[in-house]
Formats: C-alpha cells, structure tokens, sequence
C-alpha cells in the first residue's frame, strides 16, 4: 500500500528546470538581489514626532469651518489635506 505523505514527486518537481546555463545563472543572480535588496522598514515615530504630529492635527481642525456642506471630507483620513487644499485654492 502507497504511503500517503510520499513527496518524492513533490521533492523532484520542486527543483527549478532551466534551459541553458545562461538562463540558470540569471536567475539566480536574480534571487541573490532580491535577497540583498530587501526594503527596510520606516522608523518608529518617537514620542516627539508623535506630539508635533497631534499639534499639527490640533491646529489644522481649528482651522476648518464649522459648517459646510461636505463635512466629511473635514474628517481625519488620507485625502482630508488634499481636499482642503483643493477648496483653498479654489477660493
């Protein structure tokens, strides 16, 4: 009776075929930089970064108006400073 978790076939499929030597030596260059090249992740904020960040914040929704018809693009996310930015410029 065949064994079940037999990955002989898995094991031999798994290795990587390559037509000529130029083609294996490339790819494989290519794995090596990917390697090397790794994107390092953004620094930690600090706490100082972190309170100039909640000024600014404090300071920039003192400065929106209190009533307007599209209060939702006022709201913190990621387009709040291009549409205020937009509506400036447009007045």
């Amino acid at each position: 009776m065949p064994n079940q978790y037999d990955d002989t076939y898995h094991l031999r499929q798994a290795q990587p075929v390559y037509d000529t030597e130029k083609d294996k030596r490339y790819i494989q260059t290519q794995r090596e930089v990917d390697g090397i090249l790794e994107l390092k992740p953004p620094r930690v904020p600090t706490q100082q970064d972190e309170n100039a960040y909640m000024e600014f914040l404090k300071e920039d929704f003192m400065s929106d108006p209190w009533a307007t018809y599209r209060f939702r693009k006022y709201m913190a996310g990621p387009k709040r400073i291009p549409w205020k930015n937009h509506r400036q410029i447009k007045r």
